[in-house]
């Protein structure tokens, strides 16, 4: 039993994979974009990064996403995706950049 429960946990794991996309901040830093809301890059520890929700100071925003660099793509999955704010209303589409 513990095997088909592995399993199904597994390839729900492999369900909430994407590809990531990105753009830049005012600032010119990168930014981790999903579903109209921005990430920050909170720490990075060989191909994989931990994001924040760029909003996390103004709103208190639990929001994450992990990232992680393999075979030149970048694959991303949220870890919270529940925010404490709205979508952004406008993403400025020179600035996004899909890798």
């Amino acid at each position: 039993m513990i095997d088909i429960l592995y399993i199904c946990l597994f390839l729900s794991f492999l369900d909430s994979l994407r590809e990531a996309v990105f753009g830049n901040t005012r600032r010119g830093q990168r930014m981790l974009l999903c579903e109209g809301h921005g990430y920050v890059r909170e720490k990075q520890k060989g191909t994989i990064s931990n994001w924040k929700c760029s909003l996390h100071s103004k709103y208190k925003c639990k929001a994450r996403a992990v990232t992680n660099e393999s075979q030149g793509k970048v694959l991303m999955r949220l870890t919270c995706g529940i925010h404490s704010h709205g979508a952004y209303t406008h993403i400025d589409s020179k600035n996004v950049k899909r890798l």
